[in-house]
């Protein structure tokens, strides 16, 4: 059954994105919980970098010249499915790191593939007066509001008493079952046959010129820079005195605001152009982490938390746009796929490992650990800044009709 683009994709980026939501705010928690040291959880989540990159450009090509996306992203989902009740058997660093990277070798290129096909079906619709009118920041909004959901959800579960394990994890299965089976209601894309050229090849290829080449590069250092603050960021609270279901609530605020600004993407762009959204973005990220370093209190986190909406605009939303722009339709999956082994694949392997020596040194005052390691984040971030605005790029860039500047 095929359901209409403007029913089904809401609906495929809230439960894709929930799987995120019941998750990603407490893993960090989880594994240290499962008996891990912080250093080790650290090197256990560097296992979401190396998934980032040996999967994306495999499930790229498949979308590419292969499979119809709903049958690739039901196939992912479900398969995600299955494993993500694993992280309840963690014995070890090396069970964390396994079953890690099988979880996010899976759902990273699901989503990021579900970000491409979004794209390129809105830019179909404006090319068709007659369809109803489409747009990615609009539907993204969705997958934002997914991920606040299963927190609202747990929150209330666990009023009463501290959120377990166990409630968690059975909780995003549920979500990556129904992702995958709601997969199946999307509409049908027919995979490009590209002839002689590699998808993947061509991607490359773009990517290492300008204006795209120096993107790639300032965000793989914000990425380096993410990375290693969602590895501390949760047990930073832990370390304040956040409890389970505070770390819930205040990961929610941060994504509330980021539900508020999303649907403004388009007409950011169209002002101030994708390269300054970007760059305020990347900007936005060493602002608060450096501020949460210096200033070591709860209140403060909670209330900077309104941070976090620019930096995923910028990062997450908005590149995006301008890869699907400059990429063409051929290769729309390669590319992006090409930029998520760069910026979330290499870098979030890096930025654990940077800091893991950090939290081993001062494993017996995690809380001054952890600060240093805001630090480093605040430092990288503000490199990945500098480069990005430091760097004229032409309004338009050479490969296409992109107000990149």
């Amino acid at each position: 059954m095929i359901v209409s683009p403007r029913i089904a994709l809401p609906i495929i980026y809230a439960f894709g994105y929930g799987i995120y939501g019941a998750l990603l705010p407490f893993l960090p928690v989880i594994l240290h919980e499962q008996g891990l040291s912080d250093s080790e959880v650290a090197l256990a989540l560097s296992a979401t970098g190396l998934a980032g990159i040996l999967s994306p450009l495999l499930v790229a090509h498949f979308a590419d010249s292969v499979l119809p996306l709903r049958k690739l992203l039901c196939a992912l989902f479900l398969a995600a499915a299955l494993l993500t009740p694993f992280w309840l058997q963690v014995t070890s660093l090396l069970s964390a790191f396994l079953i890690t990277l099988a979880i996010f070798s899976l759902l990273m290129p699901a989503l990021a593939s579900l970000d491409t096909f979004t794209i390129d079906l809105a830019k179909r619709h404006e090319e068709e007066p007659s369809h109803p009118r489409l747009t990615f920041q609009g539907i993204r909004t969705w997958g934002s509001a997914g991920f606040l959901v299963p927190t609202i959800l747990l929150l209330g579960a666990g009023i009463e008493s501290q959120l377990s394990t166990e409630v968690l994890i059975a909780f995003g299965t549920l979500l990556a079952v129904l992702s995958g089976v709601v997969s199946l209601i999307l509409p049908h894309n027919q995979p490009v046959k590209s002839g002689k050229t590699k998808p993947s090849k061509e991607a490359l290829r773009q990517a290492c010129t300008p204006p795209i080449r120096i993107i790639f590069i300032a965000g793989g250092i914000a990425g380096v820079a993410l990375s290693m603050f969602f590895a501390v960021f949760p047990r930073y609270l832990q370390e304040l005195g956040a409890e389970t279901t505070t770390i819930g609530v205040t990961s929610g605020i941060g994504v509330l605001y980021e539900i508020l600004l999303i649907p403004f993407t388009g007409r950011l762009i169209r002002k101030f152009g994708a390269k300054n959204v970007l760059l305020f973005g990347i900007a936005a990220l060493p602002a608060r982490i450096l501020l949460l370093a210096a200033y070591p209190s709860l209140a403060l986190a909670i209330c900077l938390q309104f941070l976090h909406a620019p930096v995923v605009v910028g990062m997450m939303v908005a590149v995006p746009i301008l890869l699907h722009q400059v990429g063409g339709r051929e290769f729309r999956f390669s590319f992006q796929g090409l930029y998520t082994v760069i910026s979330f694949g290499v870098a979030r392997s890096l930025g654990p490992f940077l800091i893991s020596p950090i939290l081993a040194w001062y494993s017996n005052t995690p809380l001054v650990g952890l600060r240093i390691s805001l630090c480093l984040c605040g430092v990288l971030g503000v490199v990945a800044a500098v480069i990005l605005g430091a760097t004229n790029i032409p309004r338009k860039s050479k490969t296409n009709r992109l107000p990149v500047h």
